[in-house]
């Protein structure tokens, strides 16, 4: 049975350097003889998938978004594909 990894990082992120931790992943990933890894960084969105202007960590308060919409459509998207749900 493969390992199947989505991996999703919010381009504006400061708490979570998407470059940084896209390598770290695959290079812990690297040895597994069959799996099968996604990572998306997603535009424009902070550490919390949310669309931001300043992207700090003061802002999380006030945006009103909970999570965007293109990230839970690219976690449903992946569901579908890699369970074979109906969701």
């Amino acid at each position: 049975m493969s390992t199947k990894i989505l991996a999703l990082y919010g381009e504006k992120d400061i708490q979570v350097d998407p470059v940084a931790n896209i390598q770290l992943l695959e290079k812990l990933t690297s040895n597994q003889t069959s799996k099968s890894l996604e990572v998306k960084v997603i535009p424009k969105l902070n550490h919390l998938f949310q669309h931001c202007r300043k992207c700090n960590l003061a802002e999380y308060a006030e945006i009103e978004e909970t999570i965007s919409p293109e990230v839970l459509s690219t976690i449903v998207n992946w569901l579908k594909i890699n369970t074979g749900s109906q969701l």
